[in-house]
């Protein structure tokens, strides 16, 4: 096959971080909308929510933060690796 001009365009519909029921532990949480835009093709969506847990640190705001901001990394790659395997199925 020949190849062909794809882009995946996300947009975060929601995002937010809140205390689990277990001691010690945050969440945050997210839901996004990825678009699969390929060569002038009317564009294919799909709408993947997801969470992820965290350990807000020893009451250190940077550790907290640099801890929330890894969950988030961790979590947007699970939801762009999922995404993509939606929208990929359908192609």
């Amino acid at each position: 096959g020949g190849a062909c001009d794809a882009r995946v365009e996300g947009t975060v519909l929601v995002l937010w971080s809140s205390p689990t029921i277990l001691e010690g532990f945050f969440r945050v949480s997210a839901t996004v909308r990825l678009r699969l835009v390929r060569d002038g093709q009317q564009p294919q969506e799909t709408v993947i929510s997801g969470t992820e847990d965290y350990r807000p640190g020893s009451g250190d705001i940077l550790e907290a933060e640099s801890n929330r901001q890894a969950a988030m990394d961790r979590l947007a790659e699970v939801l762009m690796r999922d995404g993509f395997d939606r929208l990929a199925s359908t192609w």
